[in-house]
């Protein structure tokens, strides 16, 4: 864009001074007109180009009236001196910082084998939002969609505000992706549903749909406003599931994380709602659902109830665990 406007500029004052040469009183009148615009041009160039510490805070307008005044004053060769500073800065302004993702391996954006995190989500989004150039990010937004775990998502959304409409596009592109995928599954499942299946075929059938409709709540890919339907959904399969005879590890350890999820969002009801959740993530552990799996849920609710000795003794109990898992070490660490 500088260099359009340069260009712009540049051709006005060749113009300028053409009109000049016709040595007559309508060729001054054009060369101070279009001199006049020649100087305006390269004063809104030269502006941003300024470093921020020589600019005068809340006047813009000022400084771009001034050089243009200082311009049309001194003729060619005021124009000429701000054309050498306006190329000089252009030549050395900042580069944009190159992240060297290559050193990293996409695994170890999420995956941290150590207790503190190396290369975090916070870390990522510094890169896409800072002074990164535009093929690093989109080589990291690509690198993120290989993820189907909430944090790459969340990550990518905060890019659907992005300027650059490449990237911007990509981002809702993978992220409609996912969700048309995920609804894709959904209807094949209730296309199954239509065909002759016994009980317990029906039973997983149901199961599964449950799991899609709650990771399309636990994603956070779909609006906000049909968060409830979708909840509404999850109960209504894993219900389903239930009449046809499946009670498994995986179908309480489900319902103790909608409910969960319903009670951050009640505004009634939530002490119920709580001991509903607890008993469901017992009857996990009961059905020989992993403990490591099942423990933070039930720790996060004794915090809500305020047991909080019950909640150490949870802790403790996956202490070994918890030290290579990096969203439980700090939990671990505050509560010991």
């Amino acid at each position: 864009m500088n260099y359009k406007k340069l260009s712009i500029s540049l051709l006005l004052e060749m113009s300028a001074i053409a009109f000049l040469l016709m040595n007559n009183l309508y060729g001054i009148i054009v060369f101070y007109t279009f001199h006049s615009l020649a100087s305006f041009i390269l004063s809104l160039v030269l502006y941003p180009l300024i470093p921020i510490k020589f600019k005068i805070r809340n006047n813009k307008i000022f400084f771009i009236f001034f050089v243009t005044l200082i311009q049309i004053a001194t003729l060619l060769v005021g124009y000429i001196f701000f054309i050498f500073i306006v190329l000089w800065l252009l030549r050395h302004q900042e580069k944009p910082e190159e992240k060297f993702l290559d050193k990293f391996s996409y695994s170890e954006i999420f995956e941290f084998p150590s207790v503190k995190r190396q290369f975090g989500e916070s870390a990522i989004i510094e890169v896409l939002t800072g002074k990164t150039q535009k093929a690093t990010k989109l080589k990291l937004v690509s690198l993120l969609s290989e993820f189907k775990s909430k944090e790459a998502i969340q990550v990518i959304k905060t890019l659907l505000s992005e300027k650059d409409d490449e990237i911007r596009l990509m981002s809702f592109g993978i992220i409609n992706k996912i969700e048309t995928k995920i609804n894709r599954e959904i209807k094949e499942k209730l296309d199954i549903l239509e065909k002759k299946l016994d009980n317990l075929e029906k039973a997983y059938i149901y199961k599964d749909l449950a799991k899609l409709y709650w990771e399309l709540v636990y994603l956070e890919i779909a609006d906000k406003e049909i968060e409830k339907f979708l909840l509404e959904k999850v109960k209504y399969y894993i219900e389903e599931s239930k009449k046809f005879g499946l009670e498994d590890a995986e179908i309480f350890f489900l319902e103790g994380r909608v409910l969960l999820e319903i009670y951050k969002e009640k505004e009634f009801l939530k002490k119920i709602i709580l001991e509903q959740a607890l008993n469901k993530f017992l009857e996990a552990i009961k059905y020989k659902y992993p403990k490591e799996k099942v423990y933070p849920y039930i720790a996060e609710i004794y915090f809500y109830k305020k047991e909080y000795k019950r909640l150490k003794e949870i802790l403790q109990e996956i202490k070994d665990i918890a030290k290579y898992d990096f969203k439980l070490y700090p939990i671990l660490e505050v509560w010991e």
